[in-house]
Protein backbone atom coordinates (compact mmCIF):
# COMPACT_ATOMS: atom_id res chain seq x y z
CA UNK A 1 0.00 0.00 0.00
CA UNK A 2 1.09 3.60 -0.64
CA UNK A 3 -0.11 5.05 2.64
CA UNK A 4 3.32 6.15 3.82
CA UNK A 5 4.68 9.08 1.85
CA UNK A 6 8.31 8.97 0.76
CA UNK A 7 10.56 11.50 2.51
CA UNK A 8 11.15 13.57 -0.61
CA UNK A 9 7.50 14.66 -0.73
CA UNK A 10 8.04 16.51 2.57
CA UNK A 11 11.29 18.29 1.69
CA UNK A 12 10.03 20.87 -0.87
CA UNK A 13 7.66 22.48 1.64
CA UNK A 14 10.54 23.00 4.06
CA UNK A 15 12.75 24.53 1.38
CA UNK A 16 10.02 26.95 0.28
CA UNK A 17 9.86 28.58 3.71
CA UNK A 18 13.34 30.04 3.17
CA UNK A 19 13.16 32.83 0.60
CA UNK A 20 15.82 32.92 -2.10
CA UNK A 21 16.11 36.68 -1.65
CA UNK A 22 16.33 38.85 1.40
CA UNK A 23 16.69 37.94 5.06
CA UNK A 24 14.72 35.20 6.79
CA UNK A 25 15.02 34.35 10.47
CA UNK A 26 14.14 30.73 11.21
CA UNK A 27 13.64 29.97 14.89
CA UNK A 28 14.91 26.61 16.14
CA UNK A 29 14.10 27.23 19.80
CA UNK A 30 12.11 29.84 21.69
CA UNK A 31 13.83 33.21 21.50
CA UNK A 32 13.09 36.93 21.39
CA UNK A 33 13.61 38.52 17.99
CA UNK A 34 13.54 42.20 17.10
CA UNK A 35 13.74 43.78 13.65
CA UNK A 36 13.76 47.53 13.17
CA UNK A 37 15.21 50.40 11.20
CA UNK A 38 15.60 54.06 12.08
CA UNK A 39 11.90 54.74 11.50
CA UNK A 40 9.95 51.59 12.34
CA UNK A 41 9.85 48.66 14.72
CA UNK A 42 8.76 45.71 12.57
CA UNK A 43 8.97 42.89 15.08
CA UNK A 44 9.74 42.59 18.77
CA UNK A 45 8.44 39.40 20.32
CA UNK A 46 9.26 35.92 21.46
CA UNK A 47 9.08 33.46 18.59
CA UNK A 48 8.59 29.74 19.05
CA UNK A 49 10.46 26.83 17.50
CA UNK A 50 9.46 26.44 13.87
CA UNK A 51 8.49 30.09 13.38
CA UNK A 52 10.02 32.02 10.50
CA UNK A 53 10.12 35.77 9.97
CA UNK A 54 10.97 37.43 6.67
CA UNK A 55 12.60 40.82 7.14
CA UNK A 56 10.82 43.47 5.02
CA UNK A 57 12.77 44.07 1.82
CA UNK A 58 11.65 47.65 1.51
CA UNK A 59 14.82 49.20 2.63
CA UNK A 60 18.25 49.51 3.98
CA UNK A 61 19.31 50.03 7.54
CA UNK A 62 17.55 46.99 8.97
CA UNK A 63 18.73 46.10 12.47
CA UNK A 64 18.35 42.60 13.93
CA UNK A 65 18.49 41.61 17.58
CA UNK A 66 18.00 38.12 19.01
CA UNK A 67 17.85 36.87 22.56
CA UNK A 68 19.48 33.51 21.93
CA UNK A 69 21.66 33.35 18.79
CA UNK A 70 21.78 29.55 19.05
CA UNK A 71 17.99 29.46 18.60
CA UNK A 72 17.81 31.64 15.49
CA UNK A 73 19.11 30.69 12.06
CA UNK A 74 19.48 33.66 9.74
CA UNK A 75 19.25 33.02 6.01
CA UNK A 76 20.53 35.68 3.62
CA UNK A 77 19.34 35.14 0.05
CA UNK A 78 18.59 31.52 0.92
CA UNK A 79 22.00 30.82 2.48
CA UNK A 80 22.45 30.12 6.19
CA UNK A 81 24.69 32.92 7.46
CA UNK A 82 26.23 33.48 10.87
CA UNK A 83 24.83 36.91 11.61
CA UNK A 84 24.10 36.70 15.33
CA UNK A 85 26.72 35.34 17.71
CA UNK A 86 26.91 35.19 21.50
CA UNK A 87 29.35 38.12 21.35
CA UNK A 88 27.14 40.17 18.99
CA UNK A 89 23.45 39.41 19.25
CA UNK A 90 21.75 42.80 19.36
CA UNK A 91 21.71 45.81 17.01
CA UNK A 92 23.19 43.84 14.12
CA UNK A 93 23.17 45.84 10.89
CA UNK A 94 21.97 43.57 8.10
CA UNK A 95 23.11 45.75 5.19
CA UNK A 96 26.67 44.44 5.14
CA UNK A 97 25.42 40.86 4.89
CA UNK A 98 22.97 41.71 2.12
CA UNK A 99 25.52 43.73 0.18
CA UNK A 100 28.06 40.92 0.41
CA UNK A 101 25.72 38.62 -1.53
CA UNK A 102 24.82 41.00 -4.35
Amino acid sequence: SDETLPAETVAPAIVETIAAKGVVVKVTGETWVEVKDNNHLYLSKVLKEGDTYTVPENGRGMILSVGRPSAAEVYIDGKLTTVATPAKKTNIALDKFLNANH
